[in-house]
């Protein structure tokens, strides 16, 4: 089992998505430092923990129309204004820009979206602020982590075999957890789905979270396995309403086939096989999410 790297890539819809359901069961949406995995902090270099964003803010720019869609490229593209870190590029009229701007340079970009008549709204006032409030939850979840027991597969990259196995046991210990197959993948390996829920016999609203379609991207399994082992085995408030307000099913592997092809042939499976086997195929080339309906669902019976 290899340890999450310093730079592994996390879906921002995925993100996105989990702060959505977060806010509509009501959660807080600082539960997001349970649910991520923190071994991905922990790989971060020194010299990117101490970056400081003392008075930084996060700007939503919105352009109504083609001109003002070039006016706002034209404030950004301004070698005065090359501090600002643009989070979402301008691509079209009404689809909003997001942009972190250091202190220094904040009144001159404000004063440039005026003259232009460009629509904006502070989105974060205090960006190192927020990072203050995330750091005590963050050493908590690296101090959990780091206690978990010899053999847990919680906070690495594990093979499918492994994933499987740690389910099994976990749903031995876990009275939260039940596990439920659902077929076989084109290459024989188990399809597992994870239901986490506190058993309080009340009909409760189903959230379903799937990972690893695009079977490159580790992180989305590893996040999966994190997410579930927090709702199992958590005695934290938090991830207690979360059982409260939902049961949860969880798919930490859609494509296992594909999955192991890319952890035993990591960046050449598209020139050796001629297909993409690792991000939306299985190994045997199967399209998931293209290929799954008649005359090709049975493939994944």
């Amino acid at each position: 089992m290899s340890r999450l790297g310093p730079w592994a890539a996390c879906s921002t819809l995925a993100v996105v998505m989990m702060l959505t359901m977060l806010s509509l069961l009501g959660a807080s949406c600082s539960i997001l430092s349970l649910l991520l995995p923190a071994a991905a902090v922990d790989g971060l270099p020194a010299d990117a923990a101490a970056v400081s964003y003392e008075g930084y803010q996060v700007v939503r720019i919105r352009p109504a129309t083609e001109s003002q869609l070039t006016s706002l490229q034209v404030v950004l593209n301004d070698t005065e204004l090359a501090a600002v870190d643009v989070w979402r590029e301008p691509s079209r009229p009404a689809r909003p820009v997001d942009v972190n701007v250091p202190p220094q340079v904040y009144p001159m970009l404000i004063d440039a979206l005026k003259s232009r008549g460009l629509t904006y709204a502070v989105m974060v006032d205090d960006v190192q602020g927020h990072i203050h409030r995330e750091s005590s939850k963050t050493r908590r979840v690296r101090r959990e982590l780091r206690r978990k027991p010899a053999g847990s597969i919680v906070g690495t990259y594990a093979s499918s075999a492994d994933i499987v196995s740690w389910l099994n046991e976990l749903a031995k210990t876990s009275s939260r957890v039940t596990l439920h197959s659902y077929g076989k993948s084109v290459e024989g390996r188990d399809m597992t789905l994870v239901k986490i829920c506190n058993s309080t016999g009340t009909t409760k609203p189903i959230v379903f979270i799937e990972a690893g379609t695009h079977a490159r991207e580790w992180i989305g399994h590893a996040t999966a396995l994190w997410i579930i082992d927090q709702l199992a085995t958590s005695a934290d408030a938090d991830v207690a309403r979360l059982l409260d307000a939902a049961d949860w099913y969880v798919v930490p592997v859609v494509n296992p086939d594909g999955y192991e092809y890319t952890q035993s042939t990591v960046g050449e499976s598209t020139a050796s096989t001629g297909h993409s086997g690792g991000r939306f195929r299985t190994a045997s080339g199967v399209r998931i999410g293209r290929q799954t309906r008649a005359p090709h669902a049975a493939e994944w019976t």
